[in-house]
């Protein structure tokens, strides 16, 4: 977990090369990259994350939700 503008995110890293940041689809989980994050992870640092309000990130106040955040 990591604390951005004080809301909780969930975030999973599997480290082995250059950065590599997978973006979940609308409603997804971090959960939705298990079938492949193992073989990407073979030459890539893997990051991703559950976004604000899904998974096991916590939503946060009404008004955080900005293009810029």
């Amino acid at each position: 977990m990591t604390r951005v503008d004080g809301v909780e995110l969930h975030v999973e890293v599997d480290e082995s090369g250059p950065a590599l940041m997978l973006v979940n689809g609308a409603f997804c989980t971090v959960r939705q990259w298990d079938g492949i994050v193992g073989r990407l992870a073979e030459s890539f640092r893997v990051i991703r994350h559950d976004v604000r309000g899904t998974g096991r990130s916590a939503a946060g106040p009404d008004d955080g939700y900005t293009f810029e955040r």
